[in-house]
């Protein structure tokens, strides 16, 4: 058996608690608590051994050291050293004298506040928040024995149940994290009227509760409740406060609010999808991505791995070839070249942990044209190829059809004009990669936020580049908050629907900038995707097992941490399904 349900709820543990301490003179240890609370409730042994996730907690333990948190945070009881817990000295009532759903309510209350004051991102709040609500549905629809739905994605709202929860009516819910405690009027206004718009269409009759994250004033809430487009459509708006007194005989745990953050991961590392899940999930990211295409709502954002299918050498490989050429200058050994060879990769070997803070030592070796002239070299050695099946598929999302402009815009973080030369005849463009250069609302924008050395440079070109590679020209992107790359980028994240293709998402500026664009962000809209990492699943059976969870684990953490910056990754195993995949969002839906 493995049935959490049949687990008591934390608030029902909350008194048993409370008579292991007063038994044991107001203190006792973790392990006394856990044991002594078993045998007052009764639980057998069955039940005492349910495991909590994947170590040795089981989910009693894990819910009476929930009931100790909320004890504590109401004043009853403190630990004063690790592992120990003791009565404070002014609680002298008897365990059956406290009341768990007012210790619940009074801690959820205060909980809010706190929780507002963490350091996250909007988006991370408001995951949360939303968590923390649907599992007090959930829990509350166990208990009273109705039927709730998660939304599977496809359908625009968090919950829904058949039977209804306010009234007998279908009733849809919809959780709204707000960011302060006491928001403008007409951004609830905002909230509750959008909600209510999608489901405007309805011939039946339906209940919507709009559940949101603060406190509201009663005659707010009644004007709230007052906005329709249907007279088949009856809104109720619950804030923080009502939610709670409505939950507050579920036992509902606020560990969501408490530490959102290691409640997130916690649920991350434990959760485990089937693949049929696995696939369900992608299918349905990738759902949403044609949808935005098909809206016209997405920008493109490359990376090198784009430019490494087609030839470019990575970054890694450019740097060491650069390195050479200044071992080459430097030491005056030009004519060696398996000595400057067996040089080079000793220092390679031996290179800083950031290519960034090496480049900024390889770029000091030479001046300005002779620096540009070799970088062009290197980039274009191998006579990269412009029509990969890659390139062509990038090209091909962006070329217009049937009265569709195909994207936004192309924002590329390499040097190379491969993606131009693919677009050539098939779609009108302007690369753009200086502040002076000036968009066409009429054709197709390919920014070079890094840089420009197109295949054919003329001697211009050379006098005139700029290159975002090393440490020192990081620092002046950093600086210049008004950088025109900077605002171009900013934009698109505000703007628009993107996605990365070949892209290692490790550029510290991008990253900065999705965390400022993300600022206002309940869910995440943007895309990336990612070649998985091949983890070498060798050794015995438990070897395998375990190395295979850790593959999983390590996947779904990089999920959750891309998710706090607005980007939604879907993963492939290899990277010729790109451009199948690519293919697919200009695909007419059956």
């Amino acid at each position: 058996m493995n049935d959490k349900n049949g687990v008591p709820t934390f608030d029902k543990m909350m008194q048993p608690v409370i008579a292991v301490l007063h038994k044991n003179g107001g203190m006792a240890e973790n392990d006394v608590i856990d044991r002594e609370v078993v045998s007052i409730m009764k639980l057998s042994d069955e039940i005492a051994k349910i495991p909590h996730g994947h170590g040795r907690q089981t989910e009693v333990s894990y819910r009476i050291a929930w009931a100790k948190t909320y004890l504590k945070k109401y004043g009853l009881i403190y630990n004063p050293k690790r592992g120990v817990w003791k009565l404070t000295e002014q609680f002298t009532r008897n365990a059956s004298e406290i009341d768990p759903r007012q210790i619940v309510a009074e801690v959820s209350h205060q909980t809010l506040k706190k929780f507002k004051d963490q350091d996250m991102t909007k988006l991370e709040s408001a995951e949360a928040f939303e968590r923390f609500v649907l599992s007090g549905l959930q829990r509350y629809a166990t208990l009273n024995n109705i039927t709730c739905k998660l939304s599977d994605g496809e359908e625009q709202y968090d919950m829904f149940f058949p039977s209804g929860i306010i009234d007998t009516m279908p009733t849809y819910i919809e959780v709204k994290y707000v960011a302060g405690m006491q928001a403008d009027k007409n951004y609830y206004r905002s909230v509750v009227g959008k909600t209510v718009e999608r489901f405007a269409d309805r011939d039946e009759k339906i209940g919507i509760v709009v559940i949101l994250g603060a406190e509201i004033s009663e005659e707010t809430k009644k004007e709230l409740n007052e906005i329709s487009v249907s007279e088949n459509v009856k809104v109720v708006v619950w804030d923080y406060v009502d939610f709670v007194e409505k939950m507050k005989d579920t036992g509902m745990n606020v560990e969501y609010l408490t530490n959102p953050k290691r409640m997130m991961l916690e649920e991350t590392l434990l959760s485990a999808s089937s693949q049929t899940e696995q696939k369900r999930k992608r299918e349905e990211l990738i759902r949403r991505l044609k949808t935005a295409y098909d809206k016209e709502d997405v920008s493109l954002f490359l990376g090198a791995g784009v430019s490494a299918d087609a030839g470019v050498p990575l970054w890694d490989d450019l740097i060491h070839k650069l390195l050479i050429n200044m071992i080459n200058v430097n030491l005056g050994v030009s004519e060696l070249e398996e000595d400057v060879e067996k040089i080079s990769k000793l220092a390679y070997g031996d290179r800083e942990d950031s290519p960034i803070i090496q480049m900024r030592y390889i770029r000091s070796a030479f001046e300005d044209e002779e620096y540009f002239e070799l970088v062009h070299k290197i980039l274009y050695e191998k006579k990269p190829k412009w029509n990969t099946k890659l390139l062509n598929a990038i090209a091909n999302l962006a070329t217009p059809r049937r009265n569709h402009i195909g994207v936004k815009s192309i924002v590329s973080y390499n040097f190379d004009d491969l993606v131009e030369l693919n677009l050539k005849n098939k779609v009108a463009y302007k690369t753009i990669y200086r502040e002076e250069d000036i968009p066409d609302i009429n054709i197709l924008s390919v920014y070079h936020v890094h840089g420009f050395l197109p295949m054919e440079a003329e001697e211009e070109d050379l006098k005139n580049c700029e290159l975002v590679f090393s440490e020192e020209d990081y620092h002046k992107v950093y600086r210049d908050a008004y950088c025109w790359s900077n605002i171009v980028q900013l934009n698109a994240f505000r703007d628009s629907t993107c996605l990365f293709i070949g892209s290692s998402l490790t550029d510290p500026n991008m990253r900065r900038l999705l965390d400022v664009a993300s600022r206002n962000e309940e869910k995440p809209r943007h895309f990336a995707i990612v070649k998985k990492k091949e983890y070498p699943i060798t050794g015995d059976k438990k070897q395998k097992e375990l190395l295979q969870k850790y593959s999983e684990m390590d996947y779904r953490i990089q999920e959750e941490y891309y998710k706090s910056l607005g980007i939604n990754i879907l993963w492939v195993d290899k990277y010729e399904e790109i451009p199948e995949l690519l293919n697919s969002l200009m695909r007419e839906r059956v």
